[in-house]
């Protein structure tokens, strides 16, 4: 496996991970999680919202690297950039706890270039 098919898996890890503030509440009901989040606060909020978000992000990053690596553009190239894509989301979701909004639009804004190159990679051999 290369390390941008790693980078997926971490990717996915990374959209549950920042999810553990919106479950940890003491009042989350698991009987009716959508109602129970829909009700929350702050960070509790803001780590429900990066969880979605996390999710949106992966359906372009997932197809993106498998069609680089499936038309074999340069692996390193898309190695690095899938890296750039998961360092970027960690920040996006530490800056999204944080309630840090243009550093969060940034680390949005890195992520998504990344994924984008990684989407026309194949377009360089």
């Amino acid at each position: 496996m290369t390390i941008a098919d790693w980078t997926i898996a971490a990717a996915v890890f990374l959209t549950y991970i920042v999810m553990l503030p919106a479950k940890l509440d003491p009042s989350f009901d698991n009987r009716d999680p959508r109602a129970c989040h829909a009700a929350q606060k702050g960070l509790r909020r803001r780590a429900y919202s990066a969880h979605l978000n996390g999710f949106e992000a992966l359906v372009f990053f997932i197809p993106a690297v498998l069609l680089a690596e499936f038309r074999g553009a340069p692996q390193g190239f898309v190695d690095a950039a899938a890296l750039v894509f998961v360092v970027a989301r960690a920040v996006y979701g530490a800056c999204y706890l944080a309630n840090l909004g243009a550093a969060r639009s940034v680390a949005w804004a890195v992520g998504f270039l990344s994924a984008c190159a990684i989407f026309v990679s194949p377009l360089w051999i």
